[in-house]
């Protein structure tokens, strides 16, 4: 059991960022002879790398009241696994990982380990960095947060001048390295030199864009490197799962503390994991492909009237002509008479199959087909924030 827990714990150490996900639950916190990590759970027994069980008092740090199922009271190889996995597909070799709950918690986790990093406290924000103090805060009217050092830029070029600037170099960069406009990758080679030159961190705030690009990411797909990159959403399949990763230097800053109870519970990493057996590279890029296809051919079947922006994973619909209120309209009837549901922004998935993209694009034609006479019931839907 020794050598096979010293296995696990080296294996943690080379891959996760400290070593650990949660710091309560990490080697530093128990004894020299106890074990490392574990398995899994069942009932009130904890079950070890080696097939052994060992009795449980810890109970997840209080959070299993019952029995032990899914998160446990130390580490689980399952946590170690996946990070390494997670970085053979999207990263870098010699990448450390954290692992959290959400896309916002781990832009919070990259800009806290660039000020450990650098020592400074200054961002400069392009896009959604999540719902969290130091960035709401930037955005209005970001009512409740406190102020921060955080600066909200307007596009690329007002982040360029920012990094262009005699002020202070920041802590960091934190973007969506694409929002709806793809081609942007002449800013983004701009920004990384420019960081490079002022030693600033650079974020990519790959949330939304991970797994909805050719070769997964924007990093991988225009070979433009952050030196954190972020990501969640469709990396956990709908399960609660955040990532953080990037070079070692940065991510094993002394003294961040980034931790969790929940950071390695096992359904979040098990769905994460099918995601990786499924979406495999020749996947990806069939669905980036199947998508524009889409695009183009829902584009069409709408085109009077709406604006479909963004790329084909991500599309985001807009009034063609402002006020004629043509997206809520849409919305209304495709519900009403196809029960389909649309939103202001469309997302595909790997699981639509043929049948779907022809249903919604039938069912856009037929909406179209009287659509200067349909009326909106209600009050157009409201954003909760602009973007």
């Amino acid at each position: 059991m020794k050598e096979s827990m010293r296995t696990w714990q080296e294996r943690a150490e080379n891959i996760l960022a400290q070593g650990c996900l949660t710091y309560s639950k990490s080697r530093r916190y128990y004894a020299k002879d106890q074990p490392s990590h574990c398995k899994s759970g069942r009932g009130q027994y904890l079950i070890l790398p080696d097939g052994s069980t060992c009795l449980d008092t810890v109970s997840g740090f209080g959070a299993n009241l019952i029995d032990l199922r899914n998160s446990f009271s130390l580490p689980a190889t399952l946590e170690v696994e996946y990070a390494e996995r997670i970085v053979q597909r999207l990263g870098v070799p010699g990448w450390k990982v954290k692992l959290v709950k959400t896309g916002s918690e781990a832009d919070q986790c990259a800009t806290r380990f660039a000020r450990g990093f650098t020592g400074r406290k200054g961002v400069l924000k392009l896009g959604y960095s999540g719902w969290h103090n130091e960035f709401i805060a930037a955005e209005e009217p970001g009512i409740g947060c406190i102020p921060t050092d955080v600066i909200k830029c307007n596009d690329y070029k007002d982040l360029i001048s920012h990094l262009e600037s005699d002020n202070p170099a920041p802590a960091a960069v934190i973007m969506e390295p694409v929002q709806l406009d793809m081609d942007v990758v002449q800013h983004l080679k701009r920004i990384r030199d420019l960081c490079n030159k002022r030693h600033v961190v650079l974020i990519f705030d790959e949330v939304i864009t991970c797994f909805r690009m050719p070769q997964y990411t924007v990093s991988a797909t225009y070979n433009v490197w952050p030196d954190l990159l972020t990501t969640g959403k469709a990396a956990g399949g709908g399960y609660p799962l955040g990532i953080c990763m990037g070079h070692k230097d940065i991510m094993d800053t002394e003294g961040v503390f980034v931790s969790g109870t929940f950071s390695g519970e096992t359904s979040a990493l098990l769905a994460g994991m099918e995601v990786l057996d499924r979406v495999t590279p020749s996947v990806m890029s069939f669905f980036f492909a199947r998508c524009q296809d889409f695009q183009t051919e829902l584009q069409w079947a709408v085109k009077e009237h709406i604006s479909i922006l963004g790329y084909g994973t991500r599309q985001v619909l807009r009034d063609k002509v402002e006020g004629s209120l043509a997206v809520p309209r849409y919305m209304q009837e495709m519900w009403n008479r196809h029960k389909i549901l649309i939103g202001p922004v469309l997302f595909p998935r790997v699981g639509w199959d043929t049948e779907i993209y022809g249903k919604i694009i039938n069912a856009s034609e037929d909406v179209m087909k009287d659509f200067d006479q349909v009326t909106l019931n209600g009050s157009a839907p409201r954003p909760i924030f602009k973007r």
